[in-house]
């Protein structure tokens, strides 16, 4: 056994990326509350998943159907066969009969193992072990599925597309971001498990390629990748602020100029057949004869300013996401919740420490609880953000004087939210209380008294 945990402290996405990006051949097994599932990997990619509690011709079987390529009937008929005593697997069964040939079996295989990788990224507990070997089992022919491909159809398949703008843009050229610390391959220069930048051997290989010039496309082509993976790395690099957009507006227009000069940043040029669109050739002064196209008088000067007005808009936007949601703007994604839960818990903890040090400031100060928590933002106590939650619910807030306690909760649909509920009461002598005010003679030197 190579490793095993929590998915609690670890979530799947993250387990799968440490087995993919060291290529590690063998079979991750995943004990939920309701079912074990095993999943195989051939060299860091996904060639099968089976579940305790669903065969795989179950599981095939769906699919198959679901896709039209099997009649239901004619599906249990050789199934019921099968159990029957007949030899050899089902899969074969269905091709003697032909009722699918080769081609559909596999694309059925490798379509049900991604239905339960689905059911897999939803799940929030559970304990991991991998065990590493030297091969598996699985389909031969198969076409393995990528940890890129995995986690990026999962936004649109998970999620209802609600976080499908985090995935990045192929078509617009990235330039490389310098940082401080050195840029490790996992693999070639060790493990990850050292302090410093870790990358896979496909990240390296492009971010090598950033300049500017290309698009992400363009690049991810000449690297033979599929366009799942040139979004997964993609992604990846500018999670780990290694890359960032180019200025350019135009990015064919800018590829196009690239090609007319010898990149700076790789060893050899770049053919022109790899680009997307073909270079368009050098236009000709037009003759005195020529119609020339004049823009239309009083159109010109609104431009800029549209485009101002448009990125004003997207700034503002950002900032309330910010402000509001921080979580959901950085951890975007449906299989990081349990990482996003935990991030609002220790969040919504410091608030209600914030607030009750605002509370305990007003008792000591007017003799008793703010009747609101708007008292205290009049006071300068709390900020106007104080007022909502991290994951942007409003926080309601009641007090009882006679018992010196004070309620907090967030709403969600006008109800607190079950389980985050804070009680406070407001008791004992405010002087002791250290964690109150600050200390003003932390710089002073001690005071000793001598005898």
């Amino acid at each position: 056994m190579l490793f095993e945990g929590d998915l609690r402290r670890m979530a799947l996405p993250q387990v799968i990326e440490r087995v993919a990006y060291r290529n590690h051949t063998g079979i991750l097994t995943i004990q939920g509350q309701e079912d074990i599932v095993a999943v195989s990997f051939l060299e860091g990619k996904i060639v099968a998943a089976d579940a305790l509690n669903q065969t795989v011709e179950d599981g095939l079987g769906q699919v198959l159907v679901d896709a039209g390529l099997v009649d239901a009937t004619a599906f249990e008929t050789a199934a019921a066969e099968h159990q029957g005593g007949s030899t050899g697997s089902l899969a074969d069964l269905l091709m003697d009969k032909g009722l699918l040939n080769r081609e559909q079996l596999l694309e059925g295989l490798r379509q049900q193992t991604y239905r339960m990788m689905l059911k897999l990224l939803s799940w929030r507990r559970g304990e991991f072990k991998f065990y590493g070997g030297d091969e598996v089992a699985y389909e031969e022919g198969m076409r393995p599925i990528s940890v890129g491909e995995l986690l990026i159809r999962s936004l649109e398949d998970l999620d209802d597309g609600r976080h499908r703008s985090a995935i990045p843009e192929l078509q617009r050229p990235y330039d490389r971001q310098p940082v401080e610390e050195a840029i490790r391959v996992i693999g070639r220069d060790g493990e990850g498990d050292e302090d410093g930048v870790w990358v896979s051997q496909a990240e390296s290989e492009f971010l090598a390629l950033c300049d500017g010039n290309r698009s992400a496309a363009a690049i991810g082509k000449r690297l033979r990748l599929e366009p799942y993976e040139i979004q997964y790395v993609l992604f990846r690099l500018l999670r780990m602020n290694l890359l960032l957009r180019s200025a350019t507006s135009d990015p064919l227009q800018q590829e196009a100029a690239s090609a007319l000069r010898s990149p700076t940043t790789v060893d050899e040029p770049v053919p022109e057949a790899l680009f997307e669109e073909p270079i368009p050739p050098p236009q000709t002064l037009a003759s005195p004869s020529s119609t020339l196209h004049r823009p239309t008088p009083g159109f010109e000067p609104w431009v800029p300013w549209v485009g101002r007005a448009v990125a004003l808009v997207a700034l503002v936007v950002f900032g309330a996401l910010l402000l509001t949601q921080p979580t959901r703007l950085l951890l975007p994604f449906p299989w990081q919740e349990s990482m996003r839960e935990a991030a609002e818990h220790h969040l919504r903890e410091s608030l209600y420490r914030k607030i009750d040090h605002a509370a305990r400031a007003h008792a000591m100060v007017e003799g008793q609880l703010p009747e609101t928590l708007e008292r205290l933002v009049r006071s300068e106590l709390l900020g106007a953000s104080d007022r909502r939650d991290p994951s942007g619910r409003p926080l309601s807030y009641s007090h009882n004087q006679d018992e010196d306690h004070y309620t907090l909760a967030p709403l969600r649909d006008g109800a607190p939210l079950a389980g985050a509920e804070h009680l406070e009461t407001i008791a004992g002598d405010f002087l002791l209380d250290q964690g109150l005010l600050p200390d003003e003679t932390s710089d002073r030197s001690p005071l000793v008294l001598l005898d």
